[in-house]
């Protein structure tokens, strides 16, 4: 399975996370936004971005880079780091199967998400 084909199932289970948990969901049009769905929770609307991740570190914990690579958010090899206001919340899933929905305020000032590291994020742990 190819890298696209690994978003594409991740951003699906999203959905359906999002669904079965809050009021509204919506998706955006095209693949140039820094988000990729937005739900309605308790009146206001909230940007998700979904990630996937099989790299695993030499630690053992699961990591990737918060940004974009390629496509049409970034130029060539070059990455685009996220910043505030790109989305709320990030959704993981790692190679394990595992997920997490990770509010971007605790995690905006990295640049590489690890988890299964010395930060402990089972509390975002949805599965």
């Amino acid at each position: 399975m190819n890298t696209k084909d690994k978003g594409t199932k991740t951003e699906v289970k999203c959905l359906a996370f999002l669904v079965d948990t809050f009021d509204e969901v919506y998706l955006p049009f095209g693949d140039r936004m820094p988000h990729d769905m937005v739900f309605l929770h308790e009146g206001k609307l909230w940007k998700v971005q979904c990630k996937f991740t099989s790299h695993i570190n030499p630690a053992g914990s699961y990591q990737f880079h918060l940004s974009v690579s390629g496509g049409n958010r970034s130029s060539g090899s070059r990455k685009t780091f996220y910043e505030d206001g790109d989305f709320d919340y990030l959704f993981v899933e790692c190679g394990n199967n595992d997920q997490y929905f990770i509010p971007w305020g605790e995690i905006s000032h990295l640049k590489t998400l690890t988890i299964g590291s010395k930060i402990d994020y089972s509390g975002y742990k949805i599965n």
